[in-house]
């Protein structure tokens, strides 16, 4: 009985994280980063952007905040 929730707890942590088109992970907050690092299957780069149309270099990409929906929590990055 004690296997099946840890397996039942375990599924609940997968559903929680979302998932691109391409079945990868994606972590929204520090956590999320936290817990893919742990699985250990490739490299995160955390970042936090300074706003609107300021490029920004992280890694080995820039990144541009072009927009944001603060009402339906998304942004646009191109």
């Amino acid at each position: 009985m004690s296997r099946v929730k840890t397996d039942l707890d375990a599924t609940r942590e997968d559903l929680k994280m979302a998932r691109s088109e391409m079945g990868t992970l994606i972590a929204r907050n520090h956590d999320e980063i936290d817990q893919l690092r742990r699985l250990g299957e490739r490299d995160y780069i955390e970042f936090t952007i300074a706003g609107k149309n300021k490029p920004q270099k992280v890694g080995n990409v820039t990144v541009v905040l072009k927009g944001v929906n603060e009402n339906a929590t998304s942004s646009a990055l191109p």
